[in-house]
């Protein structure tokens, strides 16, 4: 995987990052800048396109102080194909919840090439139906995922030994990964799936020639069985020629038998046919007995049941007209039921956004009333911002003592080589004048020296040689007081401007986090009015009952027509009472009607 291009949006220190940035022509980078600078930032963002994965404990530390989303936009090549990944993410709000998008996309064909000419990539989607189906696409694509990456990749800042403080089994894991030895294990599974198979072949062979053996073994069995039941099948043929004369005579008797069989059987049926119809006579006349019974009882209360039978058809006609009112009282309340529906659905609408309004001025309210602390940490951080410009000429001091003994080291260092110089001549004078024959003339100068003169002069040069290395010694001494106090004024420096520039980074951020609140503070504190107005026309709404007039007008209307209707359930139920009590009634009725038309006829 090559990386081509990176762009950023709120992600992390990274607000917006217009033009991309391009790493064309790029084969070795090396990030520099203080800490807080973002450099880490970067490998962040392209682990987190990558991977969904960064330094950060969720996705939502990653999004830019006071932002509410961010986006990461990752191109890379890879083998002859341009691969683009764009990943997403908003942070949960009050009325809604965080969200991920992750889109997977590759350059046409010959894109690569003409992107690294000048022209624009055209890409296609390879995004899957889900964010994992994608993830899963990238991971297999690039043949890596997020903890093998950072294992052998790319070491993490602080955890360099990440791969060596894994379980055995990972890092065996990591390591197939990377050196892709897996194949190897598809390779010993096609193996041993092949040997199995012809282990079986083998033995289901070794089954079918031992089968073929046993069968060849039988074969002369069979051919004498075989003749044996020739003989037996030319005298079954005469034993079946003498059965089949035999099958003929008893045939012809069956057939004599089955109709004598038959014509006893119809007989049979006519006698049970006659039995039947005279058991069905009798049965009719006992019948009509009774019926003659009951009609004489029925004309003795021909007046009661005509009386009770025109009450039974008034309550008829009173029920009809009951029920006719009844399917309008169910049609009417349905329709109120859904009027009356749609009334709760608008208030409980209105309900929401009432409570969702409250909410947000309550937020809004939580912000405004951070506004003096956020101040007060601005102001902190400030004070905090010039008090470490106020030691940074310490430091300055430091260094400025540092270079000055820097110079002293310097300058002994050159007193240290003249005197070395100095030293070297004054040992070639003293082996000059101590050669043989050098007592009575000088032989640098060629002054006559006598006896005295050449040991005076020995001596001088003696005491200035011993003078030198004094000197030189005293200076090495010095020189060495000068370098560990030089190391230690360093260590000085260092460790101060470390703490400086730590302090200074802290207070800065803060300065930063205060700022950002108190913007948001402001902007909460504008906002909550126009939100408080908004909650007040809501409540007035809701109190007032403005909500849904057509519906509310509608619901009025059906109210009066099922009032007007004047139906009474109670009434209804008694009226169906007696209509049962009745129904005997109505039907001896009916009755005396069947008894007319029998006179008629």
């Amino acid at each position: 995987m090559i990386p081509l291009r990176l762009r950023l949006h709120n992600f992390m220190a990274y607000r917006e990052m217009d033009p991309p940035l391009d790493f064309e022509g790029i084969h070795v980078a090396c990030l520099a800048g203080p800490n807080g600078a973002g450099k880490s930032a970067l490998l962040d963002a392209m682990t987190w396109a990558l991977w969904g994965q960064a330094r950060a404990r969720s996705d939502d530390d990653l999004v830019s102080l006071g932002q509410f989303e961010m986006e990461v936009e990752f191109e890379f090549a890879l083998g002859d194909e341009h691969y683009r990944i764009l990943r997403k993410r908003t942070r949960p709000g009050v009325r809604k919840t965080g969200q991920s998008l992750l889109e997977l996309q590759v350059a046409g064909t010959g894109t690569l090439q003409r992107a690294r000419t000048g022209d624009a990539p055209v890409f296609r989607p390879l995004t899957g139906n889900t964010l994992r189906e994608t993830q899963r696409k990238i991971e297999v694509l690039l043949h890596l995922d997020y903890q093998t990456f950072i294992n052998t990749a790319l070491l993490l800042q602080g955890r360099a030994d990440e791969f060596t403080l894994k379980a055995p089994g990972d890092r065996k894991r990591v390591l197939g990964e990377v050196l892709g030895l897996s194949r190897y294990d598809a390779y010993e599974d096609r193996a041993k799936d092949e040997a199995r198979r012809r282990e079986a072949a083998i033995t289901a062979l070794g089954g079918e020639i031992a089968a073929l053996e046993g069968q060849a073994a039988e074969l002369q069995d069979i051919e004498i069985e075989l003749r044996a039941l020739e003989t037996l099948r030319l005298e079954s043929t005469q034993a079946v020629a003498r059965q089949e004369l035999l099958v003929k005579a008893l045939e012809e008797a069956m057939r004599s038998f089955v109709e004598k069989r038959n014509r006893f059987d119809e007989a049979a049926a006519r006698t049970g046919q006659i039995e039947g119809d005279l058991a069905g006579a009798a049965e009719r006349e006992s019948a009509l007995s009774r019926r003659l019974s009951e009609f004489r009882r029925i004309l003795e209360r021909t007046s009661h049941i005509e009386a009770a039978a025109a009450h039974y058809r008034e309550l008829e006609a009173q029920d009809r007209q009951m029920n006719g009112a009844l399917q309008q009282l169910l049609r009417l309340r349905q329709e109120l039921s859904v009027v009356e529906r749609r009334l709760d659905e608008a208030r409980a609408k209105l309900q929401t956004q009432e409570r969702d309004l409250q909410q947000e001025i309550n937020h809004l309210s939580e912000l405004t009333g951070a506004q003096p602390v956020l101040e007060r940490q601005q102001r902190q951080a400030e004070a905090d911002l010039a008090g470490l410009a106020s030691e940074q000429p310490g430091v300055e001091l430091l260094r400025a003592q540092i270079d000055g003994m820097a110079q002293q080291m310097g300058a002994l260092r050159h007193q240290n080589e003249t005197i070395l110089q100095q030293g070297k001549e004054l040992r070639s004078k003293v082996e000059q004048l101590g050669k043989p024959g050098a007592t009575g003339t000088c032989p640098l100068c060629g002054t006559e020296l006598g006896p005295d003169g050449h040991d005076r002069i020995m001596q001088e040069y003696r005491m200035e040689l011993e003078r030198q290395r004094e000197r030189y010694r005293t200076d090495e001494r010095r020189l060495k007081e000068l370098q560990g106090k030089s190391a230690e004024t360093a260590s000085s420096m260092r460790d101060a401007e470390a703490r400086l520039g730590n302090q200074r980074a802290s207070a800065q951020t803060a300065l930063q986090l205060a700022a950002q609140g108190l913007d948001l503070a402001r902007q909460a504190a504008a906002a909550v009015p126009i939100a408080q107005e908004r909650l007040s026309e809501v409540q007035t709404r809701l109190s007032a009952g403005d909500y849904a007039p057509e519906d509310r007008r509608r619901n009025r209307e059906l109210t009066s027509a099922i009032e007007a209707l004047g139906y009474r359930e109670v009434d209804h139920a008694s009226l169906q009472r007696q209509l049962a009590e009745l129904a005997a009634a109505a039907g001896e009725a009916q009755k005396l009607e069947d008894i007319d038309a029998l006179k008629i006829s």
